[in-house]
C-alpha cells in the first residue's frame, strides 16, 4: 500500500504543463510507501505521538521514549539505512510504579532500532516505521542489561563457515550492581541491512571489560565504590571504517577507565582507542595494531582545545586521503551556553584508511587535527544540546564527495530548561531530559582548507 502526496506547483509550472480544455489533471504525484514519514525540517524521524510545529518536531515527553546514537549509511542516492538506540513503550507510563516495559524490562533499557530511508521525487527523505533488530540477551553476563551504540559497515565477513556482507559492532552491558559500567563491544552479522541480525555468540564479546588487571585500589568495586570517582565504564561506542572494502576494518572506540601510561601513576581516563582488525574470518580475528590513546591536538569545541575525545564517529574521504571525525557537543547548565559538536579531519598518511593511527602507534609523530566547524540544531529550545553524533557515510564508512558532509546529531532539551519548555514533565522524574532525545540531520559544506559552513 502506498499513500499519495500531491506536490504544490507554481503558476509558471502549471502553465507549462497546461493541457487543452477537458483534459485530466496532470499534477505530479508522489507515492509514499505505507508507514513511511517525511523528515520534518532537521528532524529525521519522530515518534507517532510527537507534535510538529513550524516543521519542527516537538517531543512528547509523556511517552518516555528516547532516540539517540545513530549510525547511518547510504546504499545509493535514494536509499539509506539508520540504526540507533531507543527504548520501548511502557505499561502505564508511571515512574512511581517502576515504569516497566511490556516485556518486563525497566523503562530505561536500550535496544537497537532500525529505519529505512527513501528519497522520493519531491527531494525529501521518508523513513519507515521503527523496528527493533537487537535486544538485551536475557541472562547474559555481558549483554543482559543494555544493547546500544550500533555501527554498521559492509564487507566480506565469514562466521561459522558462512559469509555475510554486513557487520555490526555494538555496546553490550551485562548485569552488574553498578549503573553504566563494565561495558563491552560485541559483533553481529547480517545478509541484508534490515536483518535479521545474528549475534556472533561464539566470539562475543570482542572486547570484554574487567577490572582484574588493575591495582586493588582501582579494581575492587566493593572496597572502592563509584562515588570515589573510580569509574569502570569500559569499552564501547565503536565506529568502523572498511580499509579494503572486504574484511580489513579500522575500529575506533571509547575507552573510559583507569589508565596509567607509565604503568604506575594511575588516573581516571577518557579517551579513544583505535585498532585495525582483519575480520575476514570472524572465528579467527587478527589484530594489525592498537593505538591505546588517540592524539586529539587541534580538535576544538566552543573555541577551546577539547580536553578528551570519546563517543566519536569516523569516516574516510579518499579524494584528499583524510579521516573525518565528529564527537559530542557540550552544554553548561550553570551558564546556559552550548558548544556544538566538533567536526575535524586528520591526514591519513598512508594508502589504507587508518594508516595515520598505525603510524602513531609505531612511534611516528602525530599530526594535528584540523577543525572544520561545530554543529548544533537550529531549534535552540528543544535541541539546545548536541551529542551522540554520526557522519552519514557510504556502506564502507567512506565519503562519496569531498565537497560536503552530512551528519546526524542527537538533539536534546537539557535539564536546565526542560521544565520551562515542557511543563508537562514531572519534576520528580530525574530522566525528564532523556525523553526529548531526537535525531537531527545537518549538512556541512566543505570550503577547501577553510572552515565549513552549515
Amino acid at each position: 500500500m502506498k499513500r499519495i502526496v500531491y506536490c504544490a506547483m507554481s503558476a509558471m509550472l502549471l502553465a507549462a504543463f497546461a493541457c487543452s480544455a477537458g483534459c485530466k489533471d496532470k499534477t505530479p504525484r508522489i507515492e509514499v510507501p505505507e508507514g513511511y514519514t517525511r523528515e520534518n525540517g532537521e528532524n529525521m524521524f519522530r515518534e507517532k505521538e510527537d507534535g510538529v510545529k513550524d516543521d519542527t518536531v516537538v517531543p512528547n515527553v509523556g511517552i518516555r521514549i528516547y532516540n539517540y546514537a545513530p549510525s547511518i549509511f547510504e546504499e545509493n542516492e535514494n536509499t539509506r539505512h539508520a540504526y540507533y538506540c531507543s527504548n520501548k513503550y511502557t505499561v502505564g507510563n508511571d515512574p512511581q510504579k517502576g515504569s516497566i516495559n511490556a516485556d518486563g524490562n525497566a523503562q530505561i533499557t536500550d535496544y537497537i532500532a532500525y529505519r529505512k530511508g527513501v528519497k522520493l521525487e519531491d527531494g525529501n527523505w521518508y523513513w519507515s516505521e521503527k523496528s527493533y533488530v537487537l535486544a538485551p540477551l536475557k541472562g547474559s553476563e555481558t549483554e543482559g542489561k543494555h544493547i546500544c551504540d550500533p555501527n554498521v559497515i559492509k564487507g566480506e565477513f565469514t562466521y561459522n563457515g558462512e559469509t555475510y556482507p554486513y557487520l555490526m559492532a555494538y555496546l553490550a552491558e551485562g548485569f552488574t550492581e553498578y549503573v553504566n559500567e563494565f561495558n563491552n563491544i560485541s559483533l553481529a552479522v547480517a545478509k541484508a541491512p534490515e536483518g535479521p541480525w545474528k549475534r556472533c555468540g561464539e566470539i562475543n564479546p570482542l572486547k570484554k571489560y574487567t577490572s582484574d588487571d588493575y591495582p586493588e585500589e582501582w579494581g575492587d568495586r566493593k572496597k572502592y565504590p563509584y562515588k570515589t570517582g573510580v569509574y569502570h565504564w569500559g569499552w564501547g561506542q565503536a565506529s568502523m571504517i572498511s580499509a579494503d572494502k572486504k574484511g580489513k576494518v579500522m575500529m575506533a572506540y571509547s575507552s573510559i577507565r583507569p589508565y596509567a601510561a607509565d604503568g604506575v601513576n594511575w588516573q581516571q581516563a577518557y579517551m579513544t582507542t583505535i585498532d585495525r582488525y582483519d575480520f575476514s574470518d570472524l572465528n579467527n580475528i587478527k589484530k594489525e595494531y592498537e593505538l591505546t590513546k588517540m592524539p586529539i591536538s587541534g580538535i576544538m569545541r566552543g573555541g577551546y582545545q577539547i580536553p578528551e575525545v570519546t563517543n566519536g564517529d569516523f569516516a574516510y574521504e579518499p579524494t584528499k586521503n583524510r579521516i573525518y571525525m565528529i564527537t559530542d557537543g557540550k552544554y553548561n547548565d550553570s551558564t546556559g551556553k552550548a558548544a556544538g559538536a566538533p567536526l575535524s579531519w586528520i591526514d591519513n598518511g598512508g594508502n589504507e584508511p587508518g594508516d595515520v593511527f598505525k603510524n602513531i602507534a609505531n612511534g611516528v609523530a602525530a599530526p594535528e587535527w584540523t577543525n572544520v566547524t561545530s554543529i548544533l540544531g537550529s531549534d535552540r529550545v528543544n535541541n539546545i544540546a548536541a551529542h551522540n553524533t554520526a557522519i552519514i557515510r557510504d556502506a564502507y564508512g567512506w565519503l562519496k564527495t569531498p565537497k560536503k558532509i552530512e551528519v546526524a546529531i542527537t538533539g536534546a532539551c537539557v535539564a536546565g530548561n526542560i521544565y520551562k519548555v515542557h511543563p508537562e514533565s514531572t519534576k520528580n522524574d530525574p530522566n525528564a531530559s532523556l525523553w526529548t532525545f531526537r535525531i537531527l540531520r545537518k549538512t556541512v559544506t566543505l570550503k577547501d582548507e577553510k572552515e565549513g559552513q552549515i
